[in-house]
């Protein structure tokens, strides 16, 4: 054989074991690798998870949601109702564990004419939902948007007005929070 042809063969070779030790080392020292690469990410919660979760809200106490709704009939002859739906989520990271945290919007009725708009912070808990802060929106307000963005909250919402009827807002208005010790920071 050649000189040429065995440099070639050679070169081969090496290239070939290279790229076999650079593809055991990356997947090795890699997310959920043995070597002490970074720490495995953990699943994202998901809106079905969501939406059958426990949740607390400060005038119902504690509930469970059902396929994204709750339902309590009370008072003399349980004539009045308690209802509870999910409205809408955004996955991200809210306290920088690099998990798949969320912002759910819930609203809640008692019976009268007001619907209550909550933002729910939700932490991943080794991929089960758990609630960790409550903020009230308002009566009555309409979501428009809903994301997390670089460990933020943020909610597009229309609300009232200083001359808007209690039916009807019309002022746009955008919230950005932050997850900080349990509680949501404006």
């Amino acid at each position: 054989m050649g000189t040429r042809v065995w440099y070639v063969v050679v070169g081969r070779c090496l290239l070939g074991l290279l790229l076999f030790a650079g593809l055991v080392v990356a997947n090795a020292c890699g997310p959920g690798g043995a070597l002490g690469g970074l720490a495995p990410a953990r699943a994202d919660l998901t809106e079905n998870a969501l939406k059958s979760a426990r949740y607390q809200l400060p005038d119902l106490g504690e509930f469970q949601l059902r396929d994204g709704a709750f339902e309590q009939k009370y008072g003399e002859g349980a004539s009045q109702v308690n209802k509870v739906s999910f409205q809408t989520v955004a996955i991200g990271d809210l306290n920088g564990d690099r998990a798949g945290d969320a912002a759910v919007i819930l609203w809640h009725t008692g019976g009268g004419s007001g619907t209550f708009v909550y933002l729910v912070a939700v932490a991943n808990q080794n991929g089960a939902p758990q609630q960790v802060a409550t903020d009230l929106l308002g009566d009555r307000v309409k979501i428009k948007a809903l994301a997390v963005q670089d460990g933020k909250i943020v909610v597009e919402m229309v609300t009232f007005g200083p001359r808007d009827p209690r039916c009807c807002p019309s002022q746009g208005e955008t919230r950005s929070y932050r997850l900080e010790q349990g509680a949501l920071k404006r």
